[in-house]
């Protein structure tokens, strides 16, 4: 990883992780993702949420791997500090 970042995944509940797909639509930008389906409508509106196949279950925890830099609040990235673990 550059920058001496190291890799983490963290615990969040699915309402965290709507909150960064909000974060990652409001960014106009490609960010990598595997995992989810996201698709959008007019106004980059979201449509559907598919995350392994499922819809986003707000109270469903999800395992995001990301690297330390983005979980301390990089990028303004904050939803991240919502984890309920991180390995």
């Amino acid at each position: 990883m550059p920058f001496e970042n190291e890799v983490v995944v963290a615990h969040m509940k699915g309402i965290h992780v709507q909150k960064m797909i909000n974060y990652l639509v409001d960014a106009g930008r490609a960010h990598p993702m595997a995992g989810i389906d996201l698709k959008l409508g007019a106004n980059n509106a979201i449509q559907t949420v598919l995350i392994q196949g499922e819809p986003l279950d707000e109270e469903k925890t999800y395992h995001v791997a990301t690297n330390d830099y983005l979980l301390e609040g990089g990028d303004n990235m904050v939803f991240f500090s919502n984890a309920q673990e991180v390995t």
